[in-house]
């Protein structure tokens, strides 16, 4: 097990061949390989779960209003690398949250053996602080684009690249699913659909979003 853990950290970690064995097993004992659910929690933003390698499947990272509000910061994919939850944020008011979207296979560092590393290695504290960094300046574009962009334009780009990413013109997703990624309501989704169905843009069924005509999408967004 441990020498199939070690040859993936080794593809995924550019550190890696510069750590020590005795830094090697340090990362490997402290690293698991867990299958997630649909729609089980993966970290309830308590605490600092440690550094996320995403296999197979999709995850969903997100924070929590006040009132409630869900907002989606990041979207994991199979090969992505998520540091944000091996830092201690419960107490920052900005706490991380990460769901299963799909059935997920997932490696985990657990966070102190991070921090055991970047202790003593220059380049492992370097990974880590530069791919906080980028997490960070994703979150901070998702949150303007929230701002600054109608609705109506947030929900035709997140069906576009839905689209796109799956190839096809069959999107399996509900208005919930959507709201909650484009950081809108419910019900501004399901208004915004109907106008685009009316329009001969889509089409839709229980579950599921046909895209009729991409290009009168793409002049909206």
């Amino acid at each position: 097990m441990n020498d199939t853990r070690a040859e993936y950290l080794c593809g995924r970690l550019d550190f890696w061949d510069s750590l020590s064995e005795r830094q090697q097993s340090r990362l490997l004992d402290g690293t698991t390989i867990s299958r997630y659910k649909k729609g089980s929690v993966i970290h309830n933003g308590v605490g600092d779960l440690g550094l996320i390698f995403v296999r197979r499947g999709r995850v969903c990272v997100y924070t929590v209003s006040e009132e409630g509000r869900e907002f989606v910061l990041l979207r994991l994919f199979a090969g992505d690398c998520c540091a944000l939850a091996s830092l201690p944020m419960e107490n920052t008011g900005f706490p991380v949250l990460i769901n299963a979207e799909t059935e997920a296979d997932l490696m985990i560092i657990d966070s102190q053996a991070i921090k055991d590393i970047c202790k003593t290695s220059i380049k492992a504290e370097s990974f880590l602080r530069q791919l906080t960094m980028r997490h960070f300046c994703d979150v901070v574009s998702n949150i303007q684009n929230m701002l600054q962009v109608s609705a109506e334009r947030r929900i035709v780009a997140y069906i576009c690249r839905e689209s796109d990413r799956m190839g096809t013109a069959r999107i399996r997703t509900t208005h919930e699913q959507i709201a909650r990624h484009v950081g809108t309501a419910r019900e501004v989704v399901s208004r915004t659909l109907g106008r685009l169905a009316s329009s001969g843009a889509l089409e839709l069924e229980r579950g599921v979003i046909i895209i009729r005509d991409k290009s009168k999408l793409r002049k909206l967004m």
